[in-house]
């Protein structure tokens, strides 16, 4: 049972940060983020999926 919850939460973080960097790159060009934005939205994606992964294989 918390092994399904842990999966549950993981998956659900994984949606959220799919649909930000969907968002980065899809959004309205008022909403695009330059060069270099794009590639620290990137960098925090990296992170937070090793975090995710760290946190679901102690």
């Amino acid at each position: 049972m918390r092994e399904r919850d842990a999966l549950q939460e993981t998956n659900r973080r994984l949606e959220h940060l799919i649909a930000e960097l969907n968002q980065v790159l899809h959004g309205k060009r008022s909403e695009k983020l330059n060069d270099d934005e794009r590639q620290l939205a990137f960098e925090d994606l990296e992170t937070a999926l090793a975090d995710l992964g760290r946190a679901s294989h102690p």
